[in-house]
């Protein structure tokens, strides 16, 4: 059975779970993803707005995956099932946009969090200077640096260290 209920018209991912004992915990790819993916076959669900995107789940080997990402698209939202409690969502689990992928229920006292895999992430950045700047850069300062050390000796010479400047 289904732990949640797909609104397509709301796009509204409704919990449709009992959090026995105050918590439960929610694997992703299973109970979410691949849940849209069976509602969205069903009847004429494929006209709603695409719920989720995923990237990822590669095999590396026989045994061996790269880890999946899941997207919520399109503005779609979770609002988990109305009880006081803990909700679990394991996987990771972002938006576009960087907001929160669970929306309040009013009048509940819900906890909702995500425990992301420690997969490798990479943070692109940089100034388009390139290794070869950075060697020519560094040979022109020690150019002027020689220079300036120079300048130091010649004026040390001319200068006793007695006398004040």
């Amino acid at each position: 059975m289904s732990k949640f209920i797909f609104d397509g018209t709301d796009k509204i991912i409704y919990g449709d779970y009992n959090p026995v004992g105050g918590s439960i915990e929610i694997d992703i790819r299973a109970e979410l993803y691949s849940e849209w993916k069976r509602w969205i076959i069903l009847a004429d669900n494929a006209k709603y707005p695409q719920a989720f995107s995923t990237t990822g789940g590669d095999p590396i080997s026989g045994t061996l995956s790269v880890g999946a990402y899941f997207f919520l698209e399109n503005d779609w939202k979770i609002q988990p099932a109305s009880y006081n409690h803990r909700v679990i969502f394991n996987g990771n689990l972002y938006t576009r946009d960087d907001s929160s992928p669970f929306l309040s229920v009013a009048g509940y006292s819900i906890i909702s969090e995500t425990r992301n895999s420690s997969l490798t992430q990479t943070i692109t950045s940089g100034s388009g200077v390139t290794s070869q700047d950075k060697t020519d850069i560094a040979s022109l300062v020690r150019q002027d640096l020689d220079i300036v050390n120079e300048n130091v000796k010649k004026a040390s010479i001319l200068v006793p260290a007695t006398q004040d400047l």
